[in-house]
């Protein structure tokens, strides 16, 4: 059914938006016996059919998915190849890995390439790929971010696996949300 189609015959076919980071395509260190070792996958493969088929489960095509960086680590246009297999209208907030011409991150796929997002009036949050400074809380409610994998910003100020997790900050890394894209409104709700 059409998205015409479907708002005739009376279907919501509202978009939703998503949110994911830190995939790291093709980095086979992060695999079980790699040099970092955080991830339950033993060959690239199996982490690729992983990270697609989740993402996949969730998105539909009329979605928008904000990935905050980290696409891969290798600065290679061949291995964002992955990026045409993944639904929806795909934006990217650049991380540090994030390293090739802007072009190459288009051509894949990602209709917008950025270096961070804000979203909300009267309680706005920033989507960055590195967790922003405490300073910008004058500015922003919150901070959903990437780029610490499985470890939490903490109250101490401090990357921490298990501590106190400050309240400002909403991780999205795919280590911690089982490798799957999260909606933006579960994500703002940590802030409510």
């Amino acid at each position: 059914v059409s998205r015409c189609n479907a708002k005739e015959a009376g279907i919501m076919t509202r978009s939703r938006i998503w949110l994911t980071s830190d995939p790291h395509f093709h980095h086979a260190n992060l695999l079980r016996g790699g040099k970092i070792a955080i991830r339950p996958f033993n060959t690239l493969d199996e982490m690729h059919d992983c990270l697609v088929s989740r993402w996949n489960d969730v998105v539909q095509p009329h979605d928008k998915v904000y990935v905050l960086g980290d696409i891969t680590l290798k600065r290679k246009p061949e291995y964002l190849s992955i990026i045409a297999q993944l639904k929806g209208h795909k934006r990217l907030i650049m991380g540090n890995h994030d390293r090739m011409p802007v072009q190459d991150y288009v051509a894949a796929g990602f209709e917008k390439v950025m270096a961070y997002r804000a979203f909300g009036r009267a309680h706005p949050v920033i989507l960055s790929h590195i967790p922003v400074h405490p300073s910008q809380f004058a500015r922003f409610t919150g901070n959903i971010h990437g780029h610490t994998h499985a470890r939490y910003v903490t109250v101490q100020g401090h990357i921490e696996t298990f501590c106190e997790v400050d309240s400002r900050y909403e991780n999205v890394c795919v280590e911690v949300r089982n490798y799957t894209p999260v909606l933006l409104d579960e994500a703002l709700a940590f802030f409510a």
